[in-house]
């Protein structure tokens, strides 16, 4: 029996860091969700908007680790749109300018900082 030697891929930093935010988004997403259904009577705000939240903000971040498994770059470049696009739904939607810092750096920062990193250090090609 022959040994075959295959080349195995570490996943990227943004594959990684990708992955946990979209699962800590998806986390506290379905237990507001939860707690909404919990509620007596249900709040169907917390309810139903939980559920919108993994829609939103989860899912995306879990295509997009999937896209960054198979084709980096391109990844890296839907990365750097997630951010922009949500800065600029920031810009324009919240009424809550640069008092509460950390769910835009966690949504904006981070994602075109990632994106920036995965095209400018591609790594090894397949």
């Amino acid at each position: 029996m022959a040994d075959k030697d295959r080349k195995r891929r570490l996943p990227s930093v943004a594959f990684v860091v990708t992955l946990l935010i979209g699962l800590a988004l998806t986390l506290f997403s379905v237990l507001e969700s939860i707690g909404g259904f919990l509620a007596r009577p249900i709040d169907t705000s917390a309810a139903f908007g939980g559920i919108m939240q993994i829609v939103t903000f989860g899912l995306p971040f879990f295509v997009i680790a999937w896209i960054l498994w198979v084709r980096p770059r391109l990844g890296g470049l839907l990365l750097i749109l997630v951010g922009v696009g949500f800065a600029v739904w920031m810009y324009f939607g919240w009424n809550n300018p640069l008092r509460d810092w950390g769910i835009p750096l966690l949504l904006v920062g981070v994602p075109i900082v990632l994106g920036l990193i995965t095209l400018i250090w591609p790594g090894k090609p397949r």
